[in-house]
């Protein structure tokens, strides 16, 4: 069958929905000339592990037998991962993670490493906060 594209959205598995990436599925659409899908899976915390994961399989289960190319924005990124990690090889032809979010525990090297400092103006202002904003992703990852 023809190629299709699934798009899982970001937003710390707590927020955004498919509403909010029609844009980038639009181009992605335009620009590949295959259809792509958006699902709109179950957050957390009003849902948990793997409630997700579980819509995630059920949207590529409805695009067979179609070959699937995986894409995931963030959170969405570390759901196609974990997606594609479940699925069998042969479904799918690839898979682009966009800025993926996969430390669930928040924990990484990297959010030291790559920590703002304001006195310097260097780091990434996504770890502006520090510790408490450490804090809050581990109660995430623990509520996922």
């Amino acid at each position: 069958g023809t190629l299709a594209i699934l798009l899982l959205h970001g937003g710390a598995n707590t927020s955004y929905s498919e509403k909010a990436y029609r844009g980038l599925a639009s181009r992605l659409a335009a620009a590949a000339r295959v259809p792509v899908l958006v699902p709109d899976y179950r957050l957390a915390p009003d849902f948990v592990y793997p409630a997700a994961l579980d819509d995630a399989e059920a949207a590529l289960d409805y695009l067979a037998p179609r070959p699937v190319f995986l894409v995931g924005d963030s959170s969405g990124a570390g759901l196609a991962l974990a997606l594609a990690l479940r699925t069998p090889p042969d479904r799918l032809r690839g898979i682009v993670l966009l800025s993926p979010w996969l430390d669930m525990t928040a924990r990484g090297p990297s959010y030291e490493t790559r920590a703002w400092r304001p006195d310097t103006r260097t780091g990434d202002p996504l770890y502006r906060s520090g510790a408490a904003e450490r804090r809050e992703t581990q109660t995430l990852a623990d509520l996922y």
